[in-house]
């Protein structure tokens, strides 16, 4: 039983909930969670009793507003109750912690809950841990405490009853007893640190605990004088050692404090072919654990697949052997591998690990839980398996096997009659690896239907198959994606299943072939369309080669209507760059692009329209015209599925750039590049002093002036009694640390003259400190009849390395009778 709230503390950042006082038949516990973790917002815990599976109590996402929060409750002594940790993400706790323990303090289990997966934005159970109230864990050999790799635990042997006076299996004080055992074969280092004081000692490490004659593996006894007691042992998979803390009474107290946790000590010891785990044929799974080298510079293992993707791995490797004493079908399979990470796998016949390999195999699997690796017609011998990693893979663990074919599951649906019934993940539901479902060609028959794809001459009547079935969405499509292994196209001995698939209507017995997949590769996305919905369709799978073996990867998915293209688009002075924002493997279909220069009265050839996948995401429209406005029309489509929603856009290509190369007029064109006047419609990149004389007159597509110190003196306009009109933009700014003597725009007019500067749309001075090396000026004085400056949109100073126009004093901005007119944001 569970007794009722009675009154609430606070007290600074520690949140208690204290219960009235237990009566008679009820214990303590107390649930203490902190929040100095990760996404503390996300957690949520609660209490099942076991014995009728009722929740008793609970903590909703949200809970966790201090740093500490603490439930105690009373709970009925020798019932037993469960634990459940949950992340809202579902991705672990993130540096949380619990903390369960008795009112003496005496710890039944601390632990920061995480059950390795990535998390897809739903909650998950991450943790369980079921206990008996009353029950003392580490007590004594009948209830060791279990204790796991990479967990730390609170000890304080004060709080235990037994004393092994006698016994020289332990100190003459008291002692905690911790059960461990390995998932792993590997190095693991056992540590007791941060003494609450140094009181003498020992850590001791157990064969066995319950026998009268266990042996001490190794013990370390130096936390008089050190704050650290540690044992590194080798350990071996599936064997169960008993850890003992335990203090001496000769250092005058009857307890000892301090943090026990087990680790791995260094890397895994698979990792070269002298140390590789042995493995036997349809035995056991052999445990190993992923870990995170330094990646190397140049790639251990490189796989280049049918469709010329090169697969590669800078770390590892994991090694593993076995031997075949006859030819052998053999599947390696990976089970407990992370499911979003790559696994890249090498088989090697090599007698021992100083010969040269006789023959080579690679594989890769992408993505899936599940990874099974086959391998046809091994001859007899001594093989080697490296398993090479993503560059940092996540922690944890997981199984390898070797299994002959005859040992893998045998494929069930191998007609109509026995397909599958499968889902169809709809196209507003978020899918990902866990989600592929795996279908076993290993051991399978051919269904009796006639061959599918009549130009397929290699499928024969010996060729095995195997079914799914599903209901047509509304949207009369169907996306078919299949995964599986890839094998290296460069590796002669090499070859893999190669999965296609057929898709027919009708009934059992009276089917019609609809559809054929024409590719080979084993990852492939084909998109169906047209088809009637509601109707059931029956989808064939089988290996193009006719007889190899394997696991076959499916998701099936409704794509509804095909995206209405988002693009967006780079304007060069004689070409555009249309990109296509949309990216989906699971959805491959095309883009039609059309392209005209006079409001679609006419298209440009080779774009009415051009088609680009949408795996390219992008295309280019070269051969244009500088500075001239075009309009493109974009709309998708798939095998005669057309989305009826189009992107109409307006884009005008850059204007042409003309560098200054000298001093000079502006109607020089020895000053420019290539000594021509830049023409209206081009733009021009100003790092001299160039002038514009009175009366004067000349238009320009846009303008930048760019201070060089370490090449020019000044740099600039320089205008008197003139006019300039810019259609577009003027920037003014530096790229120097070497002061110039001027950089800007001077404007002067006198006697009965005019100067004007007009911008189309803004006119920016733009300085950073990282290149400050020139003050910018704006002078503007007025000794006739007018001085114009008409900007469009923005009149803007800006120093980038202060947010602040501080640079910009005078002398550096000088208007005399001056005519300023800005028609949005100015300064």
């Amino acid at each position: 039983m569970k007794r009722f709230l009675s009154i609430i503390i606070l007290t600074g950042l520690v949140q208690f909930q204290l219960w009235g006082q237990c009566g008679a038949g009820e214990t303590q516990i107390i649930f203490e969670i902190d929040s100095l973790g990760n996404f503390p917002e996300e957690i949520s815990w609660r209490l099942i009793d076991e014995s009728t599976e009722n929740e008793v109590f609970s903590k909703q996402a949200g809970f966790l507003t201090s740093n500490v929060i603490r439930d105690t409750l009373c709970l009925s002594d020798n019932s037993t109750y469960r634990f459940e940790a949950y992340d809202g993400y579902g991705d672990g706790w993130g540096g949380n912690e619990y903390n369960i323990y008795y009112a003496d303090g005496f710890v039944l289990k601390s632990g920061m809950p995480d059950n390795g997966e990535a998390g897809q934005g739903q909650s998950q159970l991450e943790e369980a841990y079921a206990f008996t109230v009353g029950e003392r864990p580490g007590e004594d050999c009948t209830m060791p405490a279990p204790i796991n790799v990479n967990e730390t635990f609170s000890v304080n042997t004060a709080l235990y009853s037994n004393s092994y006076v006698l016994d020289p299996l332990f100190d003459s004080g008291k002692e905690a007893i911790f059960q461990f055992t390995p998932s792993v074969t590997d190095n693991y280092s056992i540590l007791l640190t941060n003494f609450a004081s140094l009181d003498q000692g020992s850590l001791q490490l157990f064969d066995n605990c319950n026998d009268s004659n266990p042996t001490r593996i190794s013990f370390d006894s130096t936390g008089f004088v050190n704050d650290t007691l540690q044992i590194v042992e080798t350990l071996t998979e599936g064997s169960t050692y008993f850890v003992v803390v335990s203090n001496n009474l000769s250092s005058g107290t009857d307890g000892i404090q301090a943090d026990l946790s087990i680790n791995y000590s260094v890397d895994p010891i698979n990792t070269s072919c002298a140390n590789g785990f042995n493995l036997t044929v349809n035995g056991a799974p052999v445990s190993s654990r992923l870990y995170s080298p330094t990646p190397s510079q140049t790639p251990f293992f490189s796989l280049t697949s049918a469709d010329s993707t090169v697969y590669e791995s800078f770390a590892g490797p994991l090694t593993y052997n076995f031997t075949l004493a006859s030819q052998q079908n053999i599947a390696i399979e990976l089970e407990g591998y992370n499911e979003f990470e790559t696994s890249f796998i090498e088989l090697v016949k090599q007698e021992t690990c100083l010969d040269g390999p006789e023959t080579t195999y690679k594989r890769v699997i992408t993505e899936g839980a599940s990874r099974v690796f086959a391998f046809d017609n091994l001859v007899a011998g001594t093989y080697r398996l490296n398993i090479y990693l993503p560059s940092f893979p996540s922690n944890g663990s997981f199984q390898v096997s070797a299994k002959t074919f005859a040992n893998m599951n045998t494929a069930v649906n191998q007609d109509c009659s026995t397909a599958i019934n499968t889902n169809i993940i709809q196209t507003n539901q978020s899918y990902g690896p866990n989600d592929i479902q795996w279908i076993s060609l290993f051991n399978g028959s051919n269904s009796g239907l006639a061959a599918p794809c009549g130009q397929d001459s290699i499928f024969t009547a010996s060729t095995a198959d195997v079914w799914l079935k599903a209901q047509v969405p509304s949207s009369r499509n169907l996306a078919i994606q299949t995964f599986g292994e890839l094998y290296d196209v460069f590796t002669a001995s090499d070859q893999a299943l190669e999965t296609r698939f057929s898709v027919y209507s009708g009934a059992c017995g009276s089917l019609t072939e609809v559809y054929c997949s024409d590719k080979f590769e084993n990852h492939q996305s084909d998109t169906l369309s047209n088809l009637n919905a509601g109707e059931e369709v029956y989808i064939r799978f089988w290996d193009r080669n006719g007889d190899d073996s394997g696991e076959i990867g499916v998701i099936l998915s409704d794509p509804g209507a095909l995206p209405k293209p988002q693009i967006s688009v780079e304007s060069f002075s004689d070409s555009l760059s249309v990109n296509f924002d949309y990216f989906s493997e699971s959805l491959i279909f095309d883009y039609n692009v059309r392209v005209s220069a006079d409001s679609f009265a006419t298209f440009l050839p080779s774009f009415n329209p051009a088609v680009v996948s949408s795996m390219d995401g992008q295309l280019g429209i070269p051969g244009l015209n500088p500075a001239t406005t075009y309009y493109i029309q974009t709309w998708s489509s798939k095998e005669g599925f057309t989305n009826s929603d189009t992107t109409v856009i307006q884009v005008k290509s850059a204007a042409l750039t003309i560098n200054s190369i000298a001093d000079g007029n502006w109607s020089d064109p020895n000053i420019w590049e290539g000594s021509v006047v830049p023409p209206a419609d081009s733009a021009v990149n100003i790092q001299h002093k160039v002038t514009i004389n009175a009366g004067e007159n000349f238009n320009i597509n846009q303008v930048t002036i760019r201070g060089d110190g370490d090449s020019t003196a000044n740099a600039g306009i320089w205008m008197n009694n003139g006019e300039l009109f810019v259609e577009n933009s003027v920037l003014v700014t530096t790229s120097s640390a070497i002061p110039t003597d001027s950089v800007g725009i001077f404007i002067s007019s006198d006697g009965t003259s005019s100067s004007a500067l007009r911008v189309g749309t803004d006119l920016i001075f733009d300085i950073s400190d990282e290149a400050a090396g020139d003050q910018l000026q704006f002078s503007a004085i007025n000794n006739g009849d007018s001085i114009i400056i008409d900007v469009a949109n923005e009149f803007a100073f800006r120093h980038n390395g202060t947010d602040s126009t501080q640079s910009y004093t005078e002398p550096n901005i000088n208007f005399q009778s001056v005519d300023l007119r800005v028609g949005g944001n100015l300064f």
